[in-house]
């Protein structure tokens, strides 16, 4: 028996995860080349994660904040385009 009367999300819930992560990204790359603040574009991001977590529930959410965090350091954070040394320790600290 589940505890807390937990249960899986269906893997469709994952791959809409995934989707809105990539809605976002593209919305969030429109924005910051009209010279939008990195805050605000963090702030869509935060917003996806937390609709997905109210929506798909905690798996998907979870998902979404980690492929979030991601995103957003490889096409935002200088040197945009390169895979910087933090997305490989927050992935290390966070398991």
């Amino acid at each position: 028996m589940p505890l807390f009367g937990a249960t899986h999300s269906p893997p469709r819930a994952y791959a809409y995860a995934i989707a809105l992560g990539g809605a976002i990204t593209l919305v969030a790359q429109a924005l910051a080349a009209q010279q939008f603040s990195l805050t605000n574009l963090v702030m869509l991001y935060l917003l996806g994660v937390v609709f997905a977590a109210v929506r798909l529930r905690r798996g998907p959410g979870v998902l979404l904040s980690f492929l979030s965090v991601a995103a957003f350091d490889y096409f935002f954070v200088p040197p945009c385009g390169r895979c910087p040394c933090r997305i490989r320790n927050i992935c290390l600290f966070s398991s």
